[in-house]
């Protein structure tokens, strides 16, 4: 994924990357894994990590959802309604 928001942020493709995990431990082990990289290129204030599906995103934005088979199927009427 993080490969993608560099790609969206830099290239300007998307000013706002939303990154969608299924809990709590894998979005900080994947925020620690990658804040070096958002730090050195300058796109702390462009990352925005989530757990779940209660937010709602700036218009235009790119929404990346880890393990994103694991929530259709675990949630289905959640992730319909996110997407829908």
């Amino acid at each position: 994924m993080a490969f993608i928001c560099l790609i969206a942020l830099t290239t300007g493709m998307y000013s706002k990357v939303y990154l969608v995990f299924d809990n709590q431990h894998l979005m900080k082990k994947d925020k620690a894994d990658f804040e070096r990289l958002w730090v050195s290129s300058g796109l702390t204030e462009n990352i925005q990590y989530c757990v779940g599906y209660g937010f709602y995103p700036e218009e235009g934005a790119l929404i990346l959802v880890d393990e994103s088979d694991t929530g259709m199927l675990d949630s289905p009427n959640a992730f319909a309604k996110f997407v829908g």
